[in-house]
C-alpha cells in the first residue's frame, strides 16, 4: 500500500523539470554507451518510466503550471466541479498589471506544507518568477532571475552545474528534516552552451544560436501571414525554395547541439546524485524527473517549440520518471501507460495521503501497484489558435473549429501516428463528447493568453528574455 507512505518516514522529494527535454533524446541518452555517467540513464534502470507521457502545452507557462498546480493550462473560466474560478494558468492580469498563477490556485509547495514539508524551489526560467506566484508556497524560492544571482554577463540562464551544485548544498542543508526540493533546469533551451567537451566548436555554436534566432523570427512572421492552419498548412520547407537543403543541413547542426547540450544535463544531474548518495539522501529520496514540452527541429515542417504546428509528438511527448525510495522496493518497468503532466501533483498527494477533488489529473500510484492498466479519462491540450488535442486509448483527436476540421490518428510507436481515413462513427461520436465535455466544464474557450512583459520586466530581464526568444 503506497498511499500515505511519504509521511510515514523520512522521504524526501526531489522534483526536476528539465525545459525542452524530448522524450526521444532522453532514451538516446539512456541507450548510449558513450556515456558511463547518465543520471538519466540510471533513472531509466531504477525507476517507473512512461514513454507515452504528454505535457499538457507546448511552451512554458501553461505547461509548468499543470505540473505545479495538477490543473490544466488551457481554459480560463468556472470549471463546474471546482471552487475556483480561475486555474491553472500563467496569464495577464489587467488592472495590477501582474502576471502569475491566481491566487486562488493551490501550489504544490503549498500541499507540501500541509504534510509538514519544507518546501524549496530553484526556479531558471523568467516566467516562474516569484512576482508571477510560482514561488507561493516554498520556504525558500532562488529566483535566479529576479535576484540576478550568479549569472553571467552574456548568460541568459544560469548553467545547470551552478543550479544543481546548489541544489545538492541544500539537500545538505535540510538533510535532517523532511523536504521537498524543486528544480528547474535551462541549459537545453536556446540560446545553447554546452560545456567545451560536449561542443568544442564555439565560432560554429554562436552561428548556430544566431541563426535559430533568425529562423524563429521569419517563422513568426509565417505564423502573422498564413496563420495556423489544419487543412492547409504553410511550413518553413515550404518557402526555403533552392535553400531547402541548406535548411535541412541547419537544422540537423541545431538538433546536434541541443543534443549535445542534453549530454551536459544528463552528466550534471549524474554528479548531483552522486553528490546525494554520498550525504544519505539518494536512496531515501522519491525522485521525479519530466520536462515542460519538446523542441522541433523540421520534423513536423517547423523550428522550437510554437504553435504552428499543432501539438507534434516532438512538442508534446516527454518523458516522466518515477524514482521511488529503495526500502519501498518498488520495481524498475516501463509502463504502457498514458501518463500527462497534471498527474504528477495527485501521484505525490497520494503518496501524501492528502485528499483532494478539485485537480484535472490522475494518481500514477495505482498504476505503479498494478490496480490500473489504462487511462480512465483522455488527455487534453488546447492551444492559443483553437487546436484542441485529446488523447485516449491509443487514439489522437484533432478538433479545430476555425475551419470545422477533425482528424483522428492511431499511435504506432514513439513519435508515429497514422492517420485513420474512415473512423467508425462510435470513435468520432465518443471523441465528440469528450471535446464537449471539456469546453462545457471549463466555460468560456478562449485559450491561453500570452503574458504582457512590457510593464513587468526591467530592462536586464527583458534583454535576457530575448536571447531565450521570448520578446
Amino acid at each position: 500500500m503506497l498511499r500515505g507512505k511519504l509521511i510515514s518516514g523520512d522521504y524526501p522529494v526531489i522534483y526536476i523539470t528539465v525545459d525542452c527535454l524530448r522524450q526521444d533524446v532522453f532514451m538516446a541518452c539512456c541507450e548510449s554507451h558513450g556515456q558511463s555517467r547518465s543520471a538519466f540513464r540510471w533513472l531509466y534502470k531504477e525507476g517507473i518510466y512512461f514513454p507515452r507521457n504528454l505535457s499538457n502545452y507546448i511552451c512554458t507557462p501553461p505547461s509548468m503550471s499543470s505540473l505545479l498546480t495538477g490543473l490544466y493550462p488551457s481554459f480560463i473560466g468556472v470549471k463546474k466541479w471546482s471552487p475556483y474560478s480561475y486555474h491553472g494558468l500563467t496569464r495577464f492580469q489587467k488592472g495590477d498589471e501582474k502576471a502569475g498563477l491566481p491566487s486562488g490556485v493551490q501550489t504544490l509547495a503549498e500541499w507540501m506544507r500541509l504534510k509538514d514539508y519544507v518546501p524549496v524551489g530553484l526556479n531558471t526560467n523568467p516566467y516562474m518568477i516569484k512576482k508571477f506566484g510560482y514561488g507561493r508556497g516554498y520556504e525558500i524560492y532562488e529566483d535566479f532571475y529576479e535576484e540576478g544571482k550568479n549569472l553571467e554577463s552574456d548568460s541568459f540562464y544560469p548553467k545547470a552545474e551552478l543550479v544543481l551544485k546548489h541544489g545538492a548544498d541544500l539537500g545538505l542543508r535540510f538533510s535532517k528534516e523532511r523536504f521537498f526540493l524543486w528544480i528547474h533546469i535551462m541549459d537545453a533551451h536556446i540560446p545553447w552552451n554546452p560545456p567545451l567537451m560536449f561542443y568544442p566548436n564555439r565560432e560554429e555554436l554562436k552561428h548556430i544560436n544566431q541563426g535559430f534566432v533568425n529562423l524563429f523570427k521569419d517563422q513568426e512572421e509565417l505564423g502573422k501571414v498564413h496563420g495556423f492552419s489544419c487543412r492547409n498548412r504553410i511550413t518553413l520547407f515550404d518557402l526555403a525554395g533552392q535553400n531547402l537543403p541548406k535548411l535541412k543541413l541547419f537544422l540537423d547542426q541545431c538538433h546536434k547541439v541541443y543534443e549535445a547540450s542534453i549530454r551536459y544535463i544528463d552528466e550534471e544531474l549524474w554528479k548531483f546524485f552522486t553528490t546525494l548518495d554520498s550525504i544519505g539522501l539518494l536512496d531515501r529520496s522519491l525522485i521525479i524527473l519530466t520536462s515542460d514540452h519538446g523542441e522541433e527541429f523540421g520534423e513536423y515542417g517547423f523550428l522550437g517549440h510554437h504553435n504552428l504546428g499543432g501539438a507534434s509528438p516532438v512538442l508534446v511527448n516527454t518523458p516522466l520518471v518515477l524514482r521511488f525510495p529503495r526500502a519501498w522496493n518498488i520495481s524498475a518497468n516501463v509502463s504502457p501507460y498514458q501518463s500527462s503532466g497534471v498527474d504528477i501533483v495527485p501521484t505525490i498527494l497520494d503518496l501524501l495521503g492528502q485528499e483532494w477533488d478539485f485537480l484535472d489529473g490522475e494518481s500514477l500510484i495505482p498504476v505503479v501497484t498494478g490496480q490500473v492498466q489504462q487511462r480512465p479519462v483522455p488527455v487534453h491540450i488546447n492551444l492559443s489558435n483553437g487546436a484542441h488535442f485529446i488523447y485516449k486509448d491509443g487514439y489522437k483527436y484533432i478538433n479545430y473549429p476555425k475551419e470545422s476540421f477533425e482528424l483522428i490518428y492511431k499511435e504506432d510507436g514513439l513519435y508515429k501516428e497514422t492517420v485513420i481515413q474512415s473512423p467508425s462513427p462510435q470513435v468520432i461520436e465518443e471523441f465528440r463528447r469528450h471535446y464537449e465535455d471539456f469546453v462545457s466544464s471549463y466555460g468560456v474557450s478562449e485559450g491561453y493568453r500570452e503574458i504582457s512583459t512590457h510593464e513587468v520586466y526591467d530592462d536586464e530581464i527583458k534583454r535576457r528574455l530575448a536571447g531565450l526568444g521570448y520578446l
